[in-house]
């Protein structure tokens, strides 16, 4: 009978520290989480401030991923950060479990809507980034509860399509927490068109289990003008052929923003048209780079036009700032 009570009391004194070790885990990848959501508001003050000049309108989702436009020494604490919360998470017994909790109890309790409505931030697609990578089991009680707060996503994006964070939010909730056979599949799918300019699609679009419908996805895509999208897709599932050579579709992009941005006659509105033309342009530069695309001249003939845009940007505004003669006299 001693044996038994000192081998109870054993068992009990490991499954305390199983769960003291537990919510050590959840209380840190918590606070790492907030130090992420801080970098995000340090990122909006200097882009106020004008220390950073992001022509490309990055998303802040993608600025957590992009820590080069932050000030170096804070790039390198970043990284670390990124890397402290994936380690915990690995750590962690239920990894699933930790970043539904983090979603549905927001460390900042004010950046609930009314109603108590979830939303989702940059922070929360990273740890659904993480938790992809990670690939855990979903323990059935933890599917049930990813489910009621997909379903929450999905009846608050009737209100806010237009919301990317939030359909992309949604799309890895059914990713990572296998709950995609329980959605219409055309209604995924087209979700999926209104945020594929996020890196992390490409990865999610097989994780979702519709390899099979990536030729037709990407063709759509083509149609629909979104040919770096479209680019991304066929280099990582490697679909290249004669009708789509991913630098042809890049430089078709290219003229076609070319386009638009001088069909703008007014001057506010022209303004803003070299800013999105910049962007675009920037944006075939990066997806170049990441996907080690080879094309001398057309990197070349997007720098010399970006330069061009600048030039043309300098030039107006100084001709609006200097004084009329009228002021003159």
């Amino acid at each position: 009978m001693k044996d038994f009570d000192s081998k109870k009391k054993q068992v009990e004194g490991q499954i305390k520290e199983l769960e003291s070790k537990e919510k050590h885990l959840e209380g840190r990848v918590k606070e790492l989480t907030s130090k992420v959501e801080e970098f995000e508001g340090q990122v909006k003050e200097v882009e106020s401030q004008k220390y950073i000049d992001l022509h490309n309108q990055l998303e802040m989702e993608d600025l957590l991923h992009h820590p080069q436009f932050l000030p170096s020494e804070r790039a390198d604490e970043l990284e670390l950060i990124h890397y402290d919360i994936l380690v915990n998470l690995q750590g962690s017994s239920d990894p699933p479990s930790v970043v539904l909790d983090i979603i549905k109890n927001p460390i900042d309790p004010e950046s609930r809507e009314g109603d108590n409505a979830i939303i989702i931030d940059g922070t929360h697609i990273f740890l659904l980034e993480q938790l992809m990578r990670i690939s855990p089991h979903i323990k059935p009680h933890v599917r049930e509860e990813a489910m009621k707060l997909a379903l929450d996503l999905k009846a608050k994006m009737r209100a806010s399509a237009e919301n990317s964070l939030m359909v992309l939010g949604f799309l890895l909730l059914l990713s990572n927490y296998g709950l995609v056979s329980s959605f219409d599949e055309d209604e995924v799918l087209k979700l999926i068109e209104i945020v594929a300019q996020h890196k992390q699609v490409v990865e999610m679009f097989r994780n979702l289990g519709f390899a099979d419908k990536i030729p037709a996805f990407v063709q759509n895509l083509i149609k629909k003008k979104q040919h770096i999208e479209a680019v991304r897709f066929i280099c990582a599932y490697e679909l290249a052929d004669k009708e789509n050579q991913p630098i042809d579709l890049l430089r078709e992009y290219v003229q076609n923003a070319k386009l638009i941005s001088e069909s703008s006659a007014n001057y506010e509105v022209k303004d803003k048209a070299i800013d999105q033309e910049i962007a675009n342009l920037r944006a075939v530069l990066e997806c170049i780079s990441d996907n080690k695309l080879e094309s001398e001249d057309l990197c070349n003939e997007i720098q010399g036009r970006i330069f061009e845009l600048n030039m043309h940007k300098a030039s107006s505004i100084y001709t609006a700032s200097r004084p009329s003669c009228n002021n003159l006299k």
